[in-house]
């Protein structure tokens, strides 16, 4: 056994575990665009790690295998990267339930199988060659070699990529502290014990080897894992800001917004009604809407009452469908069919019934690295020409949501879930791009032009 044959078997397995996970994904992936029933889709992933793991561990080169488990994992990352484009939206939730509840059961049972092999492992250590003392100090010695490995990874695979302009600008460099918990994060688990159990059993030593990867396993979980809480709040960090989280969705979401509305656009011959066309229009921008609306004050906003009062009609609509199916006159299919529409938009509203406002001890803000160049060129706040209210709604009697403040002229207006929308036909008027939060406590702005935050 020397240094470079075990470097050369650890590149076979790797490279060839990585190269059979990327062939089954794509074969995997050119198959399941033509499966058209949610469940044989689902069927389908399900058999996927058995597809790609038993053929890597079958292939050997110069006697060495590659690795299912690289194999699996390859396989896996590049299908769900790509299951928006291979799979219909009714397949991706039933197959994401699915493997939710699978995935619980694996991990729990998998956990107390390890605690039903630890009797076994230390009967076989009484069978080695390695006095006690020699095992101990190696378990330390491993554990202690995981964990310094991981903050040798973490910190160059963080900082060094970013010494590059564009990378660097894109993505800034975040602070230690979080670095600090990301390496510290390093626990063990099933990966750790099934690399090692796939040892022969003629392997020399094989026992002891088990009995240290249990124990890495087992201190990174407790110690580590016990710990990580403690450290985080010694090194004072926050958790994330869910106001944050809520802008960066209504960016996302006001963008994909107007790519739809785009397409309608391009897709209209002028024969449509125009009640459809508005209607589309509206169903395009009420989601992004609902989520600015998650910003801002503590009032009900109109997509919670929505949310309220459209949740108050589904549970009277599905006991009147109770009511029928008792009656037994419908045929059952249809009835599940009207049950299981009511159900996903019982799960859409509860979406946008969650709370809408968090605990700031900061200023809300937009990211940098999202400015564009006309947030960049706005930095110094007007003073409002109303700062009691947006302009329009004050003249016209009307009742706003949210305010925005025009960071050209000072132009007070109402955001766009408002009757009025005076912000948005203020930018349409006078072509002034940005306007900025108005709200106590943010300070973002947006860009109307190019549709960033800034």
């Amino acid at each position: 056994m020397s240094l470079w044959q075990i470097g050369a078997d650890f590149a076979i397995s790797a490279v060839g575990g990585i190269a059979i996970g990327v062939l089954v994904a794509v074969v995997v992936g050119r198959l399941r665009r033509q499966i058209q029933d949610d469940q044989t889709d689902v069927a389908v992933s399900l058999l996927t790690p058995w597809v790609a793991y038993l053929p890597a561990e079958e292939i050997s080169i110069a006697g060495t295998h590659a690795s299912g488990v690289l194999a699996v994992v390859v396989a896996g990352l590049m299908l769900g990267h790509r299951s928006p484009a291979i799979q219909s939206a009714s397949s991706r939730i039933f197959e994401r339930t699915n493997w939710a509840t699978i995935s619980f059961l694996l991990e729990n049972a998998v956990f107390l199988l390890i605690g039903l092999q630890v009797r076994g492992i230390v009967a076989d250590l009484s069978q080695s060659e390695l006095s006690y003392p020699t095992i101990v100090v190696a378990c330390l010695a491993t554990f202690a070699a995981v964990v310094v490995l991981r903050f040798a990874w973490v910190f160059p695979a963080t900082y060094l990529p970013r010494l590059i302009p564009a990378i660097g600008r894109a993505d800034p460099a975040p602070s230690w502290r979080g670095v600090v918990v990301v390496s510290w994060a390093g626990m063990r688990g099933v990966v750790t014990l099934a690399a090692v159990f796939l040892l022969p059993p003629q392997t020399t030593h094989r026992e002891v080897f088990v009995a240290i990867a249990f124990f890495v396993t087992a201190a990174s979980l407790l110690l580590q894992g016990l710990t990580l809480p403690l450290l985080v709040r010694a090194l004072g960090l926050q958790g994330p800001d869910e106001n944050e989280e809520n802008l960066q969705e209504a960016t996302v979401c006001q963008r994909a917004a107007r790519a739809g509305l785009e397409s309608l656009d391009e897709s209209l011959n002028g024969d449509e009604p125009q009640e459809v066309v508005d209607r589309l229009r509206t169903r395009s921008l009420d989601r992004a809407n609902a989520v600015w609306e998650r910003l801002g004050g503590e009032a009900e906003t109109p997509s919670a009452q929505y949310a309220r009062l459209r949740a108050a009609m589904l549970r009277r609509e599905r006991e009147e469908v109770l009511q029928i199916r008792s009656s037994g006159a419908i045929n059952q299919t249809v009835l599940r069919q009207v049950l299981d529409s009511l159900d996903i938009e019982e799960t859409i509203l509860a979406r946008v019934t969650q709370s809408s406002t968090a605990d700031r001890k900061t200023e809300l803000s937009g990211h940098q690295s999202s400015m564009c160049d006309h947030t960049q060129g706005h930095r110094l706040v007007p003073v409002p020409q109303t700062p009691e209210g947006c302009e329009e709604c004050l003249r016209e009697g009307l009742q706003w949501v949210h305010l925005r403040l025009c960071m050209d002229c000072g132009h007070v207006g109402c955001c766009s879930s408002s009757p009025g929308e005076h912000a948005e036909s203020h930018w349409q008027r006078t072509q002034h791009p940005v306007m900025r939060s108005f709200e106590p406590g943010e300070a973002w702005r947006w860009c109307f032009a190019d549709e960033v935050t800034g």
